[in-house]
């Protein structure tokens, strides 16, 4: 059974070599880490196949493509921005959770040792 570990090829016939599918891994030869595999290259080639088809016989086709890939690109942006600001929100009520302390006047020493184009 270890050597099938290794290989990352298990049979879906014994139970024992089953594990969670927390430990599932990509390489591995099941259908399931095949597609996963090929879907970013099977996605790509058909929207290159799309807009090449768009291209050469229909204008709307190609228009309606490129609207779906700006929307999309738009609402990633907009998801990454939204986590962004969620994140930068956290740190800050985590930051003032954090009690910093000063000496009696109020100063806080800093040394900063700068390196600018160093050889």
């Amino acid at each position: 059974m270890s050597a099938d570990i290794e290989r990352g090829c298990l049979a879906f016939n014994n139970a024992e070599s089953l594990y969670s599918f927390h430990r599932a891994n990509i390489h591995e030869r099941r259908r399931a880490a095949t597609f996963a595999r090929l879907f970013p290259l099977l996605l790509f080639l058909l929207v290159t196949f799309l807009a090449a088809l768009g291209f050469v016989l229909s204008t709307r086709l190609l228009l309606s493509i490129c609207a779906v890939l700006n929307a999309s690109l738009c609402l990633g942006m907009s998801c990454r921005g939204i986590l962004c600001l969620l994140g930068v929100r956290k740190m800050a009520l985590e930051l003032q959770s954090e009690v910093v302390e000063l000496h009696e006047d109020g100063i806080q020493h800093l040394i900063v040792i700068a390196n600018y184009k160093e050889a």
